[in-house]
């Protein structure tokens, strides 16, 4: 522990120097010093948590292993090494996730330019295994809520800086959404802060005096979006029909960001599907002779008859990795594959593209008709109202748009 600290300060001091030496050329350095800050703090931050196991179950053999110096090639390596997803680029490198990530994320993404145009992305939970997601943050990394800091004054910092949590306030508080009393919401999510907050081991009486630790924005977003997530699906089970329930439920989170409306709305056909099976991997290596365009590839549920499902709830054009994706599953149906689905092997015999957006169907109908329909992909539509609608056969488009108005 000592090693690290003593390295890290002298990490510090030599940021310093850098900086004072001004310009481009010593900001630069600075920065490289930076990111070797960040590993050497993820280092520190899985020791202490190696020797905190130590000191609860008394077993010292828990705790070998060799200190060393990591840079942050090695770190990266060691992260691949363990399952997590390839780095796009070298813009990009891991470190430990310090006191882990909301998932059970043991490594972190950090962006090696904090004033670059790449995008901060993190490692999430897909199935069994881990995929890189666009996440916010304007930092190298998630910015981390000092122990020292209140719980009232992380809590406004949340709502100040993060833009997905103001917009799920928004939607739990709107009376024509969900409706919930914007004091009750305060309430909960400030317990839901404290008990994120709180240090692990930490006794009643040294929480109710203010013990609490260093957590990052990444861990705090996560849990504030799971304390409410089950309003969205309560509020829209009160619709009296299926299709109301979908078109409310549509309604409710229209406003969030792109990546937590997707993941609610895969969850809410999921559980509309009675025997499918969510997130079930597609890995390159498993099938080396189809040629599929990425290492690893998640279906978003496959059904008991073996149909593979993957939801848009986009509005726009499907992206290149979209249409990639569409190749692939195509490739999966021609060659049959067989996948473990539950525990259990099960063959992928057809694939079906659900859109839930009337806007997203529109958007693409080029792409349905041209590269899906009579191609192995049937395609499921939902209209204005929630009906939905089987697209087999490319005749099967005729009065589409003027259905999707409905």
């Amino acid at each position: 522990m000592k090693k690290y600290e003593a390295m890290i300060r002298g990490r510090m001091a030599a940021v310093v120097a850098q900086l004072g030496h001004g310009g481009a050329e010593g900001a630069a350095a600075a920065s490289r010093l930076e990111n070797e800050l960040l590993v050497m703090e993820g280092e520190l931050s899985h020791w202490r948590g190696v020797l905190d196991k130590v000191k609860h179950t008394g077993d010292p053999r828990l705790a070998r292993g060799l200190i060393e110096i990591r840079d942050i090639g090695k770190v990266t390596d060691e992260a691949v090494a363990a399952g997590y997803p390839a780095l796009p680029s070298n813009k990009y490198f891991y470190r430990r996730w310090p006191e882990g990530g909301p998932e059970g994320q043991e490594f972190q993404v950090a962006r090696a330019d904090a004033q670059g145009p790449d995008p901060l992305l993190q490692p999430r939970r897909r199935g069994t295994g881990w995929v890189l997601e666009e996440t916010e943050g304007r930092g190298k990394v998630p910015r981390a809520f000092e122990a020292a800091l209140g719980d009232d004054q992380v809590l406004a910092g949340m709502l100040a800086e993060s833009q997905s949590v103001h917009a799920y306030v928004t939607a739990l508080t709107d009376p024509h959404g969900i409706g919930l009393p914007a004091q009750a919401v305060q309430v909960r999510m400030r317990q839901v802060i404290e008990r994120v907050r709180t240090p692990r081991g930490a006794t009643a009486g040294e929480v109710a005096a203010g013990a609490r630790r260093a957590i990052d924005e990444d861990n705090l977003r996560y849990a504030l979006k799971a304390e409410f997530r089950e309003e969205f699906f309560a509020c829209a089970a009160r619709e009296p029909t299926p299709e109301a329930q979908l078109a409310r439920f549509r309604d409710l989170t229209q406003d969030l960001n792109a990546a937590d409306r997707g993941n609610l709305v895969e969850d809410f056909l999921a559980r509309r599907d009675p025997g499918a099976v969510p997130q079930v991997a597609i890995r390159q290596a498993d099938h080396p002779h189809l040629g599929l365009t990425a290492k690893e590839r998640y279906i978003d549920r496959v059904r008991p008859d073996g149909t593979a499902v993957e939801v848009k709830s986009i509005k726009g054009k499907l992206s290149r990795d979209d249409l990639a994706q569409l190749e692939d599953y195509k490739k999966m149906v021609k060659g049959e594959i067989t996948v473990e689905v539950a525990g259990k092997p099960m063959k992928i015999k057809r694939a079906m593209y659900e859109f839930t957006e009337p806007a997203g169907v529109r958007a693409n109908l080029a792409t349905i008709e041209e590269k899906m329909l009579g191609q192995d992909v049937s395609v499921k539509v939902y209209n204005q109202s929630g009906h939905e609608r089987i697209l087999a056969r490319k005749k099967d488009l005729v009065g589409i748009e003027e259905w999707l108005a409905r």
